[in-house]
């Protein structure tokens, strides 16, 4: 009898000081569903900004009657000495 709980408390001592694979998969596989999730939101947000300022450019060509417009240039360029 003594044999059967010294072997049962050694079991349980490796138990404990071994790594659980499954919860460590669990977590990392919970950890790459959120970096995916937010690195999609990222992606897509940037396309949204992105075809906004397309519209907003091509908007603005058309109110200028397709010519290009200076406003990108309004700044002096550097004097050099």
């Amino acid at each position: 009898m003594e044999e059967v709980v010294n072997n049962q408390q050694n079991h349980t001592v490796a138990e404990r000081d071994s790594v659980n694979f499954q919860a460590v998969s669990c977590t990392l596989e919970a950890g790459v569903k959120i970096y995916a999730s937010r690195v999609d939101s990222v992606h897509s947000e940037t396309f949204k900004i992105l075809s906004g300022l397309s519209r907003t450019e091509m908007k603005r060509q058309e109110n200028d009657g397709g010519k290009e417009s200076l406003r990108h240039f309004r700044c002096s360029p550097p004097k050099f000495r």
